[in-house]
């Protein structure tokens, strides 16, 4: 899928993934389940920006933002996330996202 690309996140994004993050879709596949507060997720995104063992990046398609996607290390391991809006799932394009960082 050519149209998909990643972009490193910035302090910029937060609002728009705060949005995201609280879709009732997100919530229900967080590791909280439950929505998170503008403060929480505000803290939680800048200090994760300056985290060096957190990666996030913004997915796009046809040049739109469409998702997020994030890695963090922890210890020898790593936790991925990647989540896309309501109406960009089952395209194609998380998948895309993926190989395209990894590969």
């Amino acid at each position: 899928m050519k149209d998909v690309s990643i972009r490193t996140a910035v302090l910029g994004d937060v609002k728009t993934v705060f949005k995201w993050r609280n879709l009732p879709e997100i919530v229900e596949l967080s590791e909280l389940r439950k929505t998170v507060s503008w403060k929480e997720h505000k803290r939680w995104f800048e200090v994760a920006l300056q985290d060096n063992d957190h990666f996030i990046f913004i997915v796009t398609s046809n040049e739109n933002d469409v998702g997020l996607m994030r890695f963090q290390r922890k210890n020898d391991c790593c936790d991925i996330s990647i989540y896309l809006t309501p109406n960009n799932k089952r395209k194609g394009i998380g998948s895309s996202a993926f190989c395209r960082h990894v590969g």
